[in-house]
């Protein structure tokens, strides 16, 4: 991915333990992987830039999250193709699969926290890598 894609630069949030949550998806199998709390897509562009394999839908209720997600994908084309995102809430997560078409995902990112501070966020509750397949 080209190296002028900054995440953050006009979201205002730097993502948590970015290089431990693209570590964790270098094992997940070619496919779709949902970032169900996209917010500044810094994790989301992480794991694009680290694994070519995957793809991912990136799902946020907050339309500026939303906004910021199209403007990146908007500047670069390789986020263009390898990048799909939604509004939606994250507890409608079959439901998006469905309307986008999606049948099976080779992993999933949720950030569960209720704040985005390092002390809430560890790798137990930050990372949430599902192997599933909707059925």
């Amino acid at each position: 991915m080209a190296s002028t894609i900054q995440p953050t630069s006009t979201y205002g949030h730097e993502p948590v333990m970015l290089q431990e949550i693209v570590d964790v998806f270098a094992t997940v199998p070619a496919g779709h992987v949902v970032d169900a709390t996209l917010g500044g897509c810094g994790h989301a562009v992480g794991i694009l830039r680290a694994h070519a394999h995957l793809s991912i839908l990136g799902i946020d209720q907050d339309e500026n999250a939303i906004a910021h997600a199209e403007a990146l994908r908007e500047a670069n084309p390789d986020v263009r193709r390898r990048l799909s995102v939604c509004r939606g809430r994250f507890d409608r997560f079959s439901e998006v699969l469905e309307e986008q078409g999606i049948a099976a995902i080779s992993g999933a990112l949720f950030d569960r926290s209720e704040e985005h501070t390092s002390e809430l966020q560890s790798p137990c509750n930050l990372v949430c890598r599902l192997l599933l397949e909707k059925k």
